[in-house]
């Protein structure tokens, strides 16, 4: 097959030379989040709940290691090592019950935790390509940590709230104010909620500026699988599709690795 008659997508694979790392933070079902990738990535999955649908590294991570408290909620995708913010809850609630269910204390464990930085030396892991993180309040206590994993992580797509569905939690210009402090820039929002025109909490795209080489590429594909990546709000289309479109899309969401019929500038800024 000649370069030309090849796909953007085929021809940005062919210049990865090692799977995509991938942790999945929160991980209480199934990873749906790079799905036309999957064959490239390695994938690291974390969730403490006994009851989840995932388990890899049975482990609950934080800022430090050590034992702490687990608020397991009805709903148990709203658990947290936060105690639900009840009056913000019972505020949402009378506005839009439909929307709220499931933040009632079913029961609280112990469990014990550690940190990015000690799973990444123990799998060897230098870096990491796409980080997913779902921990209801506790994100960017996660990702501080010690910092190294940080500092060597190129895409994280991190739940991010605007209201404190539970007490004394960060929230997004928290999260925009720290990260951007550490060489991210944030990119876009994901799905989420809504009361009227009031945001509760969404996905929100982060990306370290001036990636280069294959980390670029591989950043560039993470964000446009991500970004199309089938949800409950539909589909924008695949990231070949969107690559075939020119380069428009691609500077819409503010990264510059320009493209054209089979030839790509391995370098982006986002």
């Amino acid at each position: 097959m000649s370069e030309r008659s090849q796909s953007p997508g085929s021809s940005l694979r062919g210049l990865i030379d090692a799977p995509l790392t991938v942790f999945d933070i929160g991980a209480a079902g199934t990873f749906r989040e790079l799905p036309r990738l999957a064959p490239l990535c390695v994938l690291h999955t974390f969730e403490p709940r006994a009851d989840a649908a995932i388990h890899r590294h049975e482990v609950a991570l934080a800022g430090a290691a050590g034992t702490r408290e687990l608020f397991v909620t009805i709903n148990g995708n709203a658990s947290s090592m936060l105690r639900p913010n009840q009056l913000i809850i019972d505020r949402w609630a009378a506005e839009r019950p439909e929307e709220v269910s499931g933040f009632d204390l079913a029961r609280t464990d112990t469990i014990e935790c550690t940190t990015l930085d000690a799973i990444a030396a123990q799998n060897r892991i230098g870096a990491v390509d796409y980080m997913k993180v779902d921990t209801q309040g506790t994100e960017l206590e996660i990702l501080l940590g010690d910092e190294r994993t940080l500092q060597n992580t190129s895409i994280i797509r991190s739940e991010v709230e605007f209201v404190e569905l539970y007490e004394q939690q960060p929230l997004f210009d928290d999260m925009v104010r720290e990260l951007s402090g550490r060489g991210f820039r944030f990119v876009n929002f994901g799905y989420g909620q809504k009361v009227g025109d009031k945001r509760i909490w969404s996905d929100g795209v982060f990306a370290r500026r001036s990636l280069a080489g294959k980390q670029a590429v591989k950043a560039a594909l993470s964000c446009w699988t991500s970004a199309t990546r089938p949800t409950r709000y539909g589909s924008c289309g695949t990231p070949e599709s969107m690559l075939g479109r020119s380069s428009k899309y691609v500077k819409s969401c503010r990264c510059v690795l320009e493209t054209s019929p089979g030839r790509f500038v391995t370098s982006c800024d986002f």
